[in-house]
């Protein structure tokens, strides 16, 4: 079996966000350009979410995990939206040495 490109994961992210914004919310997101829309709502709620100030110590807001998930599958969504739009593109990952940091682009082919 082929080890998935960084394309695959993230078309499989979008799908992720489509069946979550789905089965969470009864949004359908459907690839659009104005769907993007529904995707930063959801996003502004999950950040809603979050305590602040006082209200931190009587409740939980999302996870860390909860909101890189999330993150990974808007990120996802919003790129595969951009390559059905636009032109073909292909995800790449790219090691910076001195920053010792992985940085992932969209390069538009």
């Amino acid at each position: 079996m082929e080890k998935p490109t960084v394309t695959d994961m993230m078309v499989a992210y979008a799908q992720d966000a489509v069946d979550h914004a789905k089965s969470s919310s009864s949004i359908n997101l459907d690839y659009s350009p104005e769907s993007i829309r529904q995707v930063e709502a959801v996003l502004d709620s999950l950040y809603a979410a979050i305590p602040r100030g006082l209200s931190r110590l009587f409740r939980h807001g999302p996870s860390q995990e909860d909101m890189f998930t999330m993150a990974k599958m808007s990120g996802g969504y919003i790129g595969e939206v951009v390559r059905r739009v636009r032109v073909p593109y292909e995800y790449r990952v790219s090691l910076c040495h001195h920053l010792e940091d992985a940085n992932k682009q969209l390069v538009l082919l």
